[in-house]
C-alpha cells in the first residue's frame, strides 16, 4: 500500500516536498484555528519552519503574537511532522479563503433583544446616541446568550 505522501506526489506532480508541506500547513491552519482566527490571520508563506502570517490589521498581528507560543503548540499536535518551529503574525493582504468561511458563531447572540432582563432595557433606554445603544444591546444580547449566563425573560421591548 502506498503512503499518503507518494499519493499526493502523484496528484500534484511537478510540487516539490517544500510545497506540499506548505499547503499542508495552511491546510491545518484553516482546519484547527477558531473561525474569528481565520477571517483575520491568513498564512502566506512557510520557509525554513517559519510560517508567515498576515492579518487584517496591526492589533490583529499584535495579539495574535502575544498567543503564538498556543497557536503553535496547536498546529503542531495536528501537523507533527516538526517542520513548523516559528509563527511570526504581520499586517498585510489576505489571500483568499480557500472555501467560504461560516459565520462567527460568537458574532451571532442568542437572546433576542426584547427578551433582555429589564435592568438592562432601563439602562438602554437611558442611551442617547441610537449607535451606542444599540450596540450595547448588541454586546449585552451576546453576552447573556452564552452559556451559564442568567438571564430574566421579562418581554421588555427595547427604546
Amino acid at each position: 500500500m502506498e503512503g499518503l505522501s507518494a499519493l499526493v506526489m502523484r496528484v500534484y506532480p511537478g510540487k516539490s516536498k517544500e510545497e506540499l508541506e506548505t499547503v499542508r500547513v495552511f491546510s491545518v491552519w484553516v482546519k484547527t484555528m477558531s473561525v474569528r482566527i481565520v477571517k483575520n490571520a491568513r498564512p502566506v508563506r512557510l520557509s525554513r519552519g517559519v510560517l508567515t502570517v498576515h492579518t487584517t490589521n496591526g492589533a490583529w498581528a499584535s495579539s495574535l503574537s502575544l498567543e503564538s507560543e498556543a497557536l503553535l503548540a496547536k498546529l503542531q499536535r495536528k501537523a507533527p511532522r516538526g517542520s513548523l518551529r516559528k509563527l511570526v503574525f504581520r499586517p498585510g493582504p489576505m489571500p483568499d479563503a480557500e472555501a467560504p468561511l461560516p459565520p462567527d458563531p460568537e458574532s451571532e447572540p442568542s437572546t433576542p433583544a426584547e427578551e433582555l432582563p429589564e435592568e438592562i432595557a432601563r439602562e438602554l433606554a437611558r442611551i442617547q446616541s441610537d449607535s451606542v445603544r444599540t450596540a450595547v444591546a448588541k454586546a449585552a444580547s451576546a453576552g447573556l446568550g452564552r452559556p451559564g449566563a442568567k438571564k430574566k425573560p421579562t418581554g421588555h421591548r427595547l427604546p
